[in-house]
């Protein structure tokens, strides 16, 4: 007989163990085999069946406390199993960030060409509200150079302009993407032992 209660844990670092401790992985007993450990967690960790139930599987697994511990978030129902070895990291969860973006220039100027519309014989020597026109006569001071009226269109290189764009040329932005998605290492660090659970030991006293 082990010196512990029945249904507790043991971990264990040897290669062969006692026939009174099973291994927590997950095994199914024979109830009537192992009536005081099936009368201590039942059903409790699968298998609901007359003759058979299921000891705990810590295979790649440790054991936390059940409950909610004060100022914690999350509370833990005795045999609830979670966690993740891995894990692919969401929009929400990444941490504020920038990427970069590569502007591709098509060029340093914009050229315009402007199709003036040219007047009749000037009337007026004010440009304001006017078009082009011809002087209608020499001898008057100032020269009358606009009209009021047009009725010819110019050469459409007649009046050539280059915009300067300040170094904002036109062209195209792009944001590279970054990432595969893949899903990052969950675990701390570890060492593997056996652990097991007490079949023949000391029974609890419940009263």
């Amino acid at each position: 007989m082990f010196d512990q209660y029945i249904g507790s844990f043991v971990p264990f670092a040897g290669v062969i163990y006692p026939i009174n401790l099973i291994p927590c992985d997950g095994r199914l007993l024979q109830i009537n085999q192992y009536q005081a450990l099936f009368s201590i967690i039942g059903y409790s960790y699968g298998n609901y069946s007359s003759s058979q139930f299921r000891v705990p599987d810590l295979r790649g697994r440790f054991a936390i406390g059940d409950g909610a511990a004060p100022g914690m978030v999350s509370e833990y129902d005795l045999t609830e199993y979670g966690g993740y070895e891995s894990i692919v990291l969401d929009v929400q969860s990444l941490p504020t960030h920038n990427h970069a973006a590569n502007f591709t220039s098509s060029g340093t100027s914009v050229a315009v060409n402007l199709q003036p519309k040219a007047g009749p014989q000037g009337n007026s020597n004010s440009p304001a509200g006017n078009n082009w026109g011809t002087p209608n006569s020499i001898s008057l001071n100032p020269v009358q150079l606009y009209s009021k009226t047009k009725n010819v269109t110019m050469n459409a290189n007649a009046v050539q302009a280059t915009i300067a764009t300040n170094g904002q040329t036109p062209g195209t932005i792009a944001v590279g993407t970054a990432g595969n998605s893949a899903a990052h290492n969950n675990m701390s660090p570890y060492t593997a032992i056996s652990w097991f659970i007490v079949a023949d030991g000391i029974y609890p006293n419940f009263s």
